[in-house]
């Protein structure tokens, strides 16, 4: 049967995907068997590995949550891993007796109770969310994948018109989707025909997008978009994967830094186009791009190497905004203090805060190989960096 290709979209349409892919790697489901090659997802055989999830029962008959059907139980037992939910704090609203029961109070009270993220979405009426029926019915196969009788309106996400659309208003998400109860809203004209569509598939998928962000220290979140679901799977993976403490901007260089180094030969072309770090923090996002001259920068095992040693969050931040000059004229004054045996130089304290005498030489050279690296690119690309 002929694979039909999921193909990256808008970032937040990514990161829902990349979510439902956690999720199934949290039950033993190879990611791999849905990305491809070519940046795109396998989207018949991903559909077919949710409509089983979404048809087998989670528990037996005789357990409380026996409503819920494996993906129901798979997307709720990851949240509240994700959100640290695991065990739950003793709760006297929470009508369950079993540790599984706990855990789904715990986790639906955090995405659907009020103030969550996400608690416009099914049902208005407070701890009616975590009616395991409840849940299981909006969030069934049928109610789902409903197909559409008539109109033929297109998602906007999966550009396809086979199951019932409607307009965006996403109440529970306004910092990004306008909605149609306020001015400025979702439609153009006030006609229901000109605005923006999304498919019932695609409204539920997004419950998964927070999956995909990786926690910071500053309780900020951040998501790494790419043109690739190959890609982005991989460097988000190893974003969890470093520390917490990093900073948003240097965490996106370690992590195109570690990527390209343990798999640098599967790296295709579209690895130059450009990658983006999602940051958000609160209702307020920041897109920050990485341009094709720093993506080569990064993926040059030297720089990578060289990068590690100095550990300079400062230096990092200087490469990704594109100030490859800066390299130049701190290698030319750390050479001067070692030569002069000063280390008080002050453009060099703000990039290096701890510099005795020492360690002057090996500053030294790791930026000239950093120097000597952006040279090359430069004359092997016709690039002015």
């Amino acid at each position: 049967m002929k694979e039909l290709p999921i193909l990256p979209s808008h970032w937040l349409f990514n990161a829902s995907m990349i979510g439902l892919l956690e999720v199934f790697a949290s039950q033993g489901i190879s990611p791999e068997d849905f990305l491809r090659e070519e940046g795109t997802l396998a989207g018949k055989r991903l559909l077919r590995r949710v409509f089983s999830a979404l048809s087998e029962p989670a528990f037996d008959s005789t357990h409380e949550l026996w409503p819920l059907r494996q993906l129901h139980w798979w997307f709720v037992q990851h949240h509240a891993h994700h959100a640290g939910k695991i065990p739950p704090p003793p709760n006297p609203k929470c009508p369950f007796r079993t540790e599984e029961g706990k855990i789904f109070y715990a986790a639906l009270a955090s995405l659907f109770g009020n103030k969550a993220p996400y608690q416009n979405w099914y049902h208005h009426s407070e701890g009616k969310w975590a009616n395991p029926s409840q849940f299981a019915e909006t969030f069934s196969w049928e109610t789902v994948f409903t197909p559409k009788k008539r109109r033929r309106e297109s998602c906007l996400f999966l550009g396809e018109t086979r199951y019932v659309t409607q307009p965006i208003d996403l109440r529970n998400l306004q910092w990004l989707f306008p909605a149609q109860s306020s001015f400025p809203n979702a439609f153009r004209g006030l006609h229901e025909e000109g605005t923006l569509r999304l498919s019932r598939p695609a409204l539920t998928a997004i419950l998964f997008h927070h999956l995909a962000f990786t926690r910071l220290s500053d309780n900020s979140e951040v998501f790494i978009n790419a043109p690739s679901f190959k890609l982005m799977w991989h460097l988000n993976r190893l974003l969890k994967g470093i520390s917490e403490q990093q900073e948003a901007l240097p965490l996106l260089a370690t992590s195109v830094v570690e990527y390209s180094l343990r798999i640098q030969r599967m790296l295709g072309g579209w690895v130059f186009q450009n990658i983006q770090l999602i940051h958000r923090q609160g209702e307020t996002v920041e897109t920050v791009t990485l341009s094709p001259a720093v993506v080569r920068l990064l993926l040059r095992p030297k720089v990578t190497q060289a990068l590690a040693r100095l550990r300079s969050s400062a230096l990092v931040r200087a490469l990704l905004a594109g100030r490859f000059g800066i390299v130049q004229h701190l290698s030319y004054l750390a050479l001067r203090s070692q030569l002069l045996k000063n280390s008080k130089e002050a453009a060099l304290k703000h990039f290096f805060k701890d510099i005795p005498y020492e360690r002057l030489p090996f500053i030294t050279q790791n930026l000239l190989i950093l120097a000597t690296e952006i040279r090359t690119i430069q004359k092997s690309h016709s690039l002015w960096i």
